[in-house]
């Protein structure tokens, strides 16, 4: 598989991964939705944006650490392994899984940078399609490469 294909399916996976994370989100902060003078407005408490931010950190940690992949990553045939090529560690774990987490922490902290988040968060991600390796800073800071799941004939990496 070319670099390219692996990067169509990485996008794939965020694109998974951020659809499903949206609804688990939604469904959590629905609740929280009061309709004051024919309005809809959201009430959140603090409490439970720290449980959505911890949330999202243990969507992306603990399968990552567990089977190597995030659902999304599943579905695009995917898996996160060290460069080496051994396991993942909790560190490899939790420091690819801080990135999404700090992204939904920043948005929330920082509305007033909420419209640039998406500029950011593109940028981080796009270093992965500009590397010839095809790893961008999260798999650089984290010491892994994403590659496509054993079994699948038709890539190498």
């Amino acid at each position: 598989m070319s670099g390219r294909a692996l990067l169509v399916r990485r996008t794939l996976a965020r694109v998974v991964d951020s659809a499903l994370l949206t609804m688990l989100s939604s469904a959590v902060l629905g609740f929280f939705v009061e309709t004051r003078d024919g309005k809809k407005s959201l009430d959140v408490p603090p409490a439970i944006v720290v449980l959505t931010i911890v949330g999202v950190f243990l969507y992306e940690c603990l399968p990552l650490r567990a089977v190597g992949a995030t659902p999304g990553k599943v579905l695009a045939r995917l898996r996160v392994r060290r460069v080496d090529g051994g396991e993942l560690e909790w560190r490899n774990a939790i420091v690819r899984a801080f990135v999404p987490a700090a992204v939904i922490a920043i948005c929330v902290v920082l509305p007033v940078i909420r419209g640039v988040m998406p500029a950011v968060v593109a940028a981080l991600y796009a270093t992965a399609f500009a590397a010839r390796n095809g790893r961008g800073l999260v798999d650089i800071a984290a010491g892994t490469e994403v590659v496509r799941l054993e079994g699948d004939r038709r890539s190498t990496r």
